[in-house]
């Protein structure tokens, strides 16, 4: 008798078992759970001034924080995260959309995107690496630990500091288009800045970098889009 096995990914399994499939998870201004949230085909809405102590994971959905509230890790494989502004979280994790951060914020792990654009706004302090191979990461004004880019370009300005390295990845093939680093007015890049491919640096003649490998630096004064 010839044996047919099924393998079922044990998030989907376990959130089917649980009933969070097909449906949304919307937490009300002010509320406080305690656990992990999940669910499947559904997107989740966390109010302002909310608190969750644990995960907060989808599987094909967005996911979006209020002002001043608090959660753990936030992780969805096709949708946007979004974060108001004041808000404290775990790490921030996408497959297939982008990652937006508002200001004050508060992030104690890696922010992650596969294929979408990264955006931290002023005052936000992350602990950990700002990563995406397909999207534009846009630093204003906030902190981070280190950078990493394939496709896409980074944007850095208003006065925003990496703590460690900047670096665009290696490809397989050249794209026409060059991704384009701009190191803004007042920014700092403390570690080494390592290209793996050809890109167009551009860096402020305030800004301070550490060294250069892979690439050749424009400096630029005022405004970069002049």
């Amino acid at each position: 008798m010839k044996i047919i096995r099924f393998t079922i990914p044990l998030l989907l399994l376990a959130l089917a078992a649980c009933g969070n499939v097909n449906q949304n998870i919307i937490i009300a201004d002010g509320e406080t759970l305690d656990g992990n949230q999940s669910t499947v085909n559904g997107r989740i809405a966390v109010g302002e001034d909310a608190r969750v102590n644990g995960k907060l994971s989808t599987v094909n959905g967005a996911i979006e924080i209020g002002a001043s509230s608090q959660v753990g890790p936030v992780e969805t494989v096709n949708g946007s995260i979004s974060l108001a502004t004041g808000v404290t979280a775990g790490s921030l994790r996408t497959t297939n959309g982008q990652v937006a951060i508002g200001q004050d914020g508060s992030i104690d792990g890696d922010v992650r995107s596969t294929n979408g654009a990264i955006r931290i706004e002023p005052g936000t302090n992350v602990n950990g690496a700002v990563r995406t191979s397909n999207g534009l990461i846009t630093l204003d004004g906030a902190t981070a630990d280190s950078l990493a880019n394939t496709n896409g370009g980074m944007f850095l300005n208003n006065g925003c500091q990496v703590r460690g390295e900047l670096r665009v990845g290696s490809v397989d093939r050249e794209r026409d288009r060059i991704p384009e680093i701009v190191i803004g007015e007042g920014c700092e890049v403390a570690g080494p800045l390592v290209f793996e491919r050809d890109v167009k640096l551009r860096v402020h003649e305030s800004a301070q970098i550490g060294e250069v490998q892979g690439a050749e630096v424009e400096i630029f004064e005022g405004d970069p889009d002049d």
